[in-house]
């Protein structure tokens, strides 16, 4: 079984590479979305996937950890593959490659994360 020591996250000079998968809900026209009230930002669900652990699993895994989502939660097809480029104080520049899954449309009970919000899509500026 995968453990910490094995994310895919490799620092790189002053910078860090992850590669991360992420779930897609999307509830009477809302996203769900999940913050750390240390940070200014906020993301799709989910989190690192680990060596040899399939971007599903790792979904699946991040969603139950971070959101107590059960071990049957429903993961569609890979969806998109996304590059992102951000800074945070923590990590400091960082070169992230995302894949996007769908999902059914959940009632989480947040546990690990800090703060959660759902947004309509067309909302023009990123919650604060």
């Amino acid at each position: 079984m995968p453990g910490a020591s094995t994310m895919i996250s490799v620092r790189i000079g002053a910078g860090l590479f992850n590669l991360r998968a992420a779930g897609v809900w999307i509830d009477d026209g809302h996203v769900l979305l999940q913050g750390d009230a240390r940070e200014d930002f906020w993301a799709l669900p989910g989190g690192r996937v680990e060596l040899m652990e399939p971007a599903e699993v790792a979904l699946r895994r991040e969603l139950r950890e971070e959101l107590a989502f059960g071990e049957q939660t429903e993961i569609g097809r890979l969806l998109w593959v996304v590059q992102n480029f951000f800074h945070t104080p923590a990590w400091g520049a960082a070169h992230e490659l995302g894949l996007y899954f769908p999902s059914p449309r959940p009632r989480p009970t947040p546990r690990g994360c800090a703060k959660r919000r759902a947004i309509t899509p067309a909302s023009s500026r990123a919650p604060r």
